[in-house]
């Protein structure tokens, strides 16, 4: 759009491709689980009082099924159910997540 010395372009992202949609939204999901593993990863070490509210999200993405193999989680899963530097919330809450995962 252009009016007078001034000129304004929208791009928009999109495709009718449903190949490259699905790639797309593949990418997304690998992004989701690791970046999930690298922030339970850093509360363990730094926060713990945030792995409640990770493995909230953690849920959500299972539910939604926004993970690219949730399976890959299942010994990260273990290892919190049994860590006993994250509050106890949080070690209930990945093994309920780990039996949603292993149905």
């Amino acid at each position: 759009m252009t009016k007078g010395a001034s000129n304004r372009v929208a791009e928009f992202n999109w495709t009718n491709d449903k190949t490259v949609a699905a790639l797309v939204q593949e990418y997304q999901h690998i992004s989701n689980q690791t970046v999930f593993v690298f922030d339970i990863t850093l509360a363990r070490q730094n926060q713990p009082l945030e792995a409640p509210k990770l493995m909230d999200g953690l849920e959500t993405m299972v539910t939604r099924k926004e993970l690219s193999d949730p399976l890959q989680l299942v010994p990260l899963l273990e290892d919190l159910a049994n860590d006993e530097h994250i509050p106890l919330m949080a070690r209930n809450h990945a093994t309920r997540i780990l039996k949603k995962i292993q149905k």
